[in-house]
C-alpha cells in the first residue's frame, strides 16, 4: 500500500469522542495470569463484550476513522496485487521502505518494495512453492521473511534496511536478500507462521503438523539461531495463531481460534518471560485465524471473519477498554484471514476480496487518535 506516514503526537489515553456511537459504556478486557481464571470469569467477559455474531448484526457503528471504500494493493508500479491467500507487509524503521510479501496465484512466494517490481529472495528463478501465506517483519535494522515449504519446514530470508545509490532501498534488490533456508531445529507446520518484533528480538509462533498444539520460539536481536521451541500452554486450535507486540505494556499478545468452540481467544506473555496468561474469549466465533495489531501507545485492534465471510473489528484502547465488535461497513467479504498494519495511530486492514477473484485491497479500519 502506498500510505503516507501520519506522524502526530498521541496521548497515552486517546479516548476522544464517541461520535454517533452515543453514550455506550466501555468494557475492559483483563488478562489473568495462569491458574487464576475461572469458568465463571470467562463467561462474564464474553457476556460483557456481546456474543452476537450469529445474526450478523453490528454491535456498534463503524470504528472512528474507518474508511468507506477500499483501494487496490499495487505491485509492479501499477498492477493490482492478486493472491489466493493473506497478504503481509512490514515497514522499515530506518528507511521507511514498505516490503510486501504474498503467495502468488502460481503458489510462488513473491516480494516487492514500495509497490514496485516483484522479485524472489536471493535472486534468480523463483523456485519457491507454498500452499499458505508467507510473512514479513521488520526488526532492528533488518527485514525477515518467512514461508512454509511444501515439506512443512519453515524457511526464512532476510535483507538489511538500508539505502544504495541515490535513494534505492537495498531490500528492493533481490540479490540483497539471503537465499531461503530452513530454520535450524526444523520447526514444522502446514500453515502460516506469525512473527512479532520487540526491541530485543522477535517471537515466532506456529501450529504443529497434524497437531492442535501451538508453539513459539525467540530470536535474540543479532542472532541467527532461534532459541529452543516452547509450547504455548493452555491453548489449542486447528488454525494458526497470530501474535503482535504491544510496546506500551511490553507484552506479546496472541489471538487464536478455539479448537472446540471456534471462539476468538486472546492471551499475553510479558517480554522476557516464558509463561502466557490464560486465554480470554472475546465474544465472536470465526472459521479461520483472527488477526491482531498494536500501536506504540498500547491501542490494539483485533479482526476476525464470521461464518458468512464478513469482517469484524474489536478496538481496544491503551486501558483495554472496548465497545465491542463492529462489522466492516462496506460488507467486503473474504474467505481468508485479513492482515492488519499500523502507521502512527491509524490501523489499516488488508483483505483478499473473494468477489474480485483474489484482488488484494486495503483501507483504514480505525484511527485510535479518535478514541473507541
Amino acid at each position: 500500500m502506498n500510505r503516507l506516514f501520519n506522524w502526530r503526537w498521541m496521548p497515552a489515553f486517546a479516548l476522544g469522542s464517541l461520535g454517533d456511537r452515543g453514550p455506550a459504556s466501555r468494557r475492559r478486557i483483563t488478562l489473568r495470569p495462569p491458574g487464576r481464571r475461572s469458568r465463571r470469569a470467562a463467561a462474564v467477559l464474553v457476556t460483557a463484550l456481546g456474543v452476537m455474531i450469529a445474526g450478523a448484526v453490528p454491535a456498534f457503528a463503524e470504528e472512528p476513522g474507518e474508511a468507506s471504500s477500499w483501494t487496490n494493493e499495487i505491485v509492479n508500479n501499477g498492477a493490482t496485487l492478486q493472491s489466493p491467500d493473506t497478504y503481509s507487509e512490514a515497514r522499515g524503521g530506518q528507511t521507511g521502505a514498505l516490503v510486501q510479501i504474498f503467495r502468488g496465484l502460481d503458489n510462488h512466494v513473491w516480494l516487492a518494495v514500495n509497490n514496485g517490481p516483484v522479485f524472489t529472495a536471493g535472486g534468480g528463478t523463483n523456485t519457491t512453492v507454498t500452499n499458505v501465506a508467507p510473512r514479513v517483519v521488520y526488526s532492528n535494522g533488518w527485514f525477515y521473511a518467512f514461508q512454509t515449504g511444501t515439506d512443512n519446514r519453515i524457511y526464512w530470508s532476510r535483507a538489511s534496511d538500508g539505502i544504495i545509490g541515490a535513494n534505492t532501498p537495498s531490500a528492493s534488490q533481490s540479490y540483497n536478500w539471503s537465499s531461503w533456508a530452513a530454520i535450524a531445529g526444523n520447526p514444522a507446520t502446514t500453515q502460516s507462521v506469525s512473527v512479532a518484533a520487540a526491541p530485543s528480538g522477535l517471537l515466532m509462533t506456529w501450529i504443529g503438523v497434524d497437531q492442535t498444539a501451538m508453539y513459539s520460539a525467540w530470536l535474540q536481536a543479532g542472532s541467527d539461531v532461534f532459541n529452543a521451541t516452547q509450547v504455548i500452554t493452555g491453548a489449542n486450535s486447528d488454525s494458526a495463531p497470530v501474535v503482535t507486540f504491544n510496546p506500551a505494556t511490553r507484552n506479546f499478545v496472541l489471538v487464536f481460534r478455539g479448537l472446540l468452540d471456534n471462539e476468538v481467544y486472546l492471551m499475553a506473555q510479558v517480554l522476557g518471560q516464558s509463561t502466557w496468561s490464560d486465554p480470554e474469549a472475546l465474544g465472536i466465533m470465526t472459521p479461520t485465524s483472527p488477526t491482531i495489531a498494536a500501536d506504540s501507545d498500547g491501542d490494539m485492534l483485533v479482526a476476525a471473519l464470521d461464518f458468512d465471510a464478513n469482517i469484524w473489528f474489536l478496538a481496544m484502547n491503551s486501558a483495554s477498554d472496548t465497545h465491542g465488535w463492529s462489522e466492516e461497513i462496506t460488507h467486503e467479504q473474504t474467505d481468508v484471514a485479513v492482515w492488519l498494519s499500523v502507521i502512527s495511530s491509524v490501523f489499516y486492514v488488508v483483505a483478499t476480496a473473494t468477489s474480485l477473484g483474489g484482488d488484494v485491497q486495503w483501507k483504514s479500519a480505525w484511527d485510535a487518535f479518535n478514541g473507541i
